[in-house]
């Protein structure tokens, strides 16, 4: 409880929440706003007021088609007593996403559905393609064959971005654009709310988290390396200039998007094996691991950057990426986290934190589905060093969806700060149950459960007993369990030219086949009730029929052998 009176009391007054982020500015110690972004705030508060500049063709008028002139007039229809009424009910709408503009910020409580579209609705007539009269004589004008998937975008089909950079305002999109400006400023707050105090910046990505990555890698500043081994005719065909620096190290993780975006990105990854950390069975980074890479690589001048890597499966531990940090701070290489579901632990978020104010962090990307619950799409990426979303927006090719945009922006809007905050408590006080209930399954059946402090996300159940353990993961899956991963120690895969034993238990040195799980934002006490009861069903199954499998064959082999002693 009192960790949260810190964060609370740390987070700014509302006049001030909103850091750089898009294309609005803070009030107060960052400049004046761009006028682009002055002009859709002005834009959308005149057609609050009923004074929409297009009002020769389009239809957006104060709340809705009833501005006050309009009321006016229907208290001559109606009982004016009503009417007072309902204007006084639909200035409380408007105050509400009045204030969502001037406080740049989550509301403190969710809002209903009905004042969400009521938002959305109005927001989409800004959209030139929404104007009543308009005329598109152009090669794209927000057209949209079926009412279907026009309905489904609320008739917003500009998506986001200009051909040269994602986070630039649309000229025929002022709706859109302003949806885009205040969903990067709703997941900045949230980011804040979950313990990284330090960030300054955020955007959606419309892309998930491994796409995400790879364009942060992409956007890295390129020195001229220093040659590994110098050879006076290869720099001679190739000045030193021209090159590219060509190593990402990375700190293992058995999860392939976090490889392929290294070399989606054009870079080659340097692995660094994680170390046992005590008896616990987990294991974490190699901080001297990580500083032996950037000399077997020839040199800081040759390193792109550090892929760190922290919400991840038992049992591995989050990079310590603080430690991490401030070995990039020391040899001047950028530091790039794999946040990707790292929002809804507020340890993984201090030392986020920590590592922004103490070492360095250029980036940290984690995704929109697996911590706001929407779909599969989009990913959010964060910094406290504006220049490197700048960077990362101004490389994104051509426009992009804003479907993953809207849903982001409707989700928080619905849960609010207070929602929120909601949801992390929740995941915090159902984990130590869901561990209770893993250790009472092992209890009886002779295994053990794995979990460390340092990962409040993930642990394991061993499956030392079990003669196949993958029979029980596919027995959940067909029974309606969904997540659970069960990890054999049987695999090697080789992903880009990278060879790894024990694939999936993230370390060469694993001893005991384990049965993955999750407490994860959103899930609720119930789940792991049935998932206890399927999984000790269907474990039992499983005992039967190898029991019975086993029966057989020794009976099998008494008949050819009678002399041989019976089951």
């Amino acid at each position: 409880m009192r960790q949260e009176e810190e964060t609370e009391e740390a987070t700014p007054p509302r006049s001030t929440l909103s850091l750089r982020s898009g294309n609005l500015r803070d009030h107060a110690g960052q400049g004046a706003r761009p006028p682009e972004g002055k002009s859709l705030i002005q834009t959308w508060l005149k057609s609050l007021q009923g004074q929409c500049p297009h009002d020769r063709f389009c239809s957006g008028r104060g709340g809705g088609a009833m501005n006050d002139a309009a009321l006016d007039l229907a208290g001559k229809v109606i009982d004016p007593v009503y009417i007072r009424n309902a204007r006084d009910a639909l200035h409380r709408v408007e105050s509400v996403v009045h204030s969502l503009v001037a406080q740049r910020r989550l509301p403190d409580d969710g809002l209903t559905d009905d004042v969400i579209e009521h938002l959305l609705h109005h927001l989409a007539l800004m959209d030139s393609n929404n104007y009543i009269g308009n005329v598109g004589v152009g090669e794209r004008e927000g057209r949209v064959y079926s009412s279907l998937v026009k309905r489904r975008h609320y008739g917003m089909s500009h998506g986001i971005g200009r051909s040269g950079d994602l986070t630039a305002n649309q000229p025929k999109a002022a709706g859109s654009s302003l949806i885009y400006s205040l969903a990067n400023f709703f997941v900045l707050d949230a980011i804040r709310i979950a313990g990284a105090l330090k960030t300054t910046d955020a955007i959606v990505a419309p892309s998930a988290t491994g796409m995400a990555l790879s364009l942060v890698l992409q956007s890295l500043p390129s020195r001229p390396p220093t040659p590994v081994h110098a050879d006076p005719c290869a720099a001679a065909a190739k000045p030193a200039a021209a090159m590219r620096k060509r190593f990402v190290i990375w700190s293992r993780i058995d999860q392939k998007t976090c490889l392929k975006c290294i070399y989606t990105a054009g870079y080659e990854a340097k692995v660094v094996p994680l170390v046992r950390k005590g008896d616990t069975g987990f294991f974490g980074t190699d901080l001297d691991g990580i500083r032996k890479a950037v000399e077997e690589c020839g040199g800081a001048a040759n390193v792109a950057c550090v892929l760190t890597t922290t919400s991840c499966f038992a049992p591995r531990l989050p990079d310590d990426v603080l430690g991490v940090g401030r070995i990039c701070k020391e040899f001047d290489v950028p530091h790039v986290v794999n946040n990707a579901y790292g929002i809804q632990s507020k340890a993984i978020m201090k030392q986020l934190n920590a590592a922004m104010e103490h070492g360095r962090v250029d980036a940290f990307v984690q995704s929109g589905d697996k911590n706001f619950m929407v779909p599969v799409g989009g990913s959010v990426i964060a910094t406290n060093r504006p220049e490197v979303l700048k960077k990362v927006s101004s490389l994104y090719a051509g426009r992009a969806s804003g479907s993953s945009v809207l849903d982001i922006f409707i989700t928080l809007l619905s849960m609010g700060r207070n929602g929120f905050k909601a949801m992390l408590k929740s995941r915090e006080a159902i984990l130590p149950e869901f561990h209770k209930a893993a250790e009472v399954i092992a209890a009886a059946r002779g295994e053990r459960v794995l979990k460390h402090a340092g990962n409040d996300i993930s642990f394991c159940l061993t499956l030392d007993t079990v003669p196949n353990p993958k029979q029980i993961g596919s027995a959940l899956f067909n029974h309606c369990v969904s997540g659970p991963r069960v990890v054999s120690l049987k695999d090697t895969k080789t992903i880009c030219g990278n060879e790894f034993q024990k694939y999936g238990s993230h370390s060469d040195d694993n001893t005991s086949p384990y049965l993955t799980l999750a407490c994860a934002i959103g899930i609720e006490r119930q789940d792991i009730d049935v998932f206890v009861k399927r999984l000790n069903s269907e474990w039992d199954k499983i005992l039967k029929r190898l029991a019975k499998e086993a029966k057989k064959k020794a009976q099998a082999k008494a008949k050819e052998d009678p002399a041989a002693p019976s089951a």
